[in-house]
């Protein structure tokens, strides 16, 4: 297996482990089934640490870019796995697996609830290694339908008002991230980072505001999903009617990886 193989499984061992969850939920059998669901966890929140352990030294050296599949960079998925995405995908994976152990005993548990917040941390891994504009605004919606799905699985009077609040101003804010992506890709023709920033460099001075507006929207967007004062209004109620576990990965580290 090599570098670029290894630096999707934090991406994709949590979506297996989520698969595994789900197929829980038709096996007959207590037992069964909750094994089966806790295999699914080991495999999603622990096994990942195997393949940042292999690609540390690659880390080091500089990591590496690829496109997923190797298809060709004008129309595939670019990756950057480097030491920030490293980082990231650590903190992620250690502070989900302690909210997860927390769940067990205080709730919520249970397959479905084990299925979507192994699809959460399997988001913030793809969008920790994203470079590419377009499939960062897929990996924030994915992370916004598990966490608006885990808000409301509070038993908490208020907790779906919550999780509905703080899904129409995220809905709201990737408007303006979709303005700005198209705007990047108009004046670049290009959706990866690497690619709208060399064409940035080449565009005559007539362009520059439209660069600046694009540039306005996604920080807009951006601040809004991460709650950046002032604009911050889903955040309370979102935190405070979350079950504790969730509330935790969400202040933790989701918030603040975008």
């Amino acid at each position: 297996m090599n570098d670029a193989e290894l630096a999707l499984l934090p991406v994709f061992l949590p979506l297996a482990g989520a698969a595994m969850a789900l197929f829980a939920k038709t096996v007959r059998g207590n037992r069964v089934a909750t094994a089966l669901e806790s295999m699914g966890a080991v495999v999603g929140l622990a096994l990942p640490w195997v393949a940042l352990a292999y690609l540390l030294p690659t880390v080091r050296d500089g990591g590496i870019s690829f496109t997923v599949s190797g298809w060709d960079s004008a129309i595939g998925i670019s990756q950057r796995f480097d030491g920030l995405a490293w980082l990231v995908d650590a903190l992620g994976f250690a502070g989900a697996g302690a909210a997860y152990l927390y769940s067990r005993g205080a709730g919520p548990k249970g397959p479905l609830f084990t299925a979507v917040f192994l699809i959460q941390t399997s988001a913030l891994a793809a969008t920790a290694s994203t470079a590419d504009l377009f499939n960062l605004f897929v990996c924030l919606e994915m992370l916004g339908l598990a966490s608006y799905v885990l808000v409301g699985s509070s038993q908490k009077p208020g907790a779906f008002l919550a999780a509905f609040s703080y899904l129409t101003v995220s809905s709201a804010a990737m408007v303006f991230f979709l303005i700005g992506l198209f705007g990047f890709y108009r004046l670049t023709g290009s959706l990866a980072y690497q690619g709208i920033a060399d064409g940035l460099a080449a565009i005559p001075d007539s362009g520059r505001a439209a660069a600046a507006l694009s540039t306005a929207c996604i920080v807009a967007a951006i601040a809004i999903r991460v709650a950046v004062m002032p604009v911050y209004g889903w955040l309370p109620d979102a935190h405070a009617l979350a079950p504790h576990a969730v509330s935790a990965v969400l202040s933790g580290v989701l918030i603040k990886t975008p």
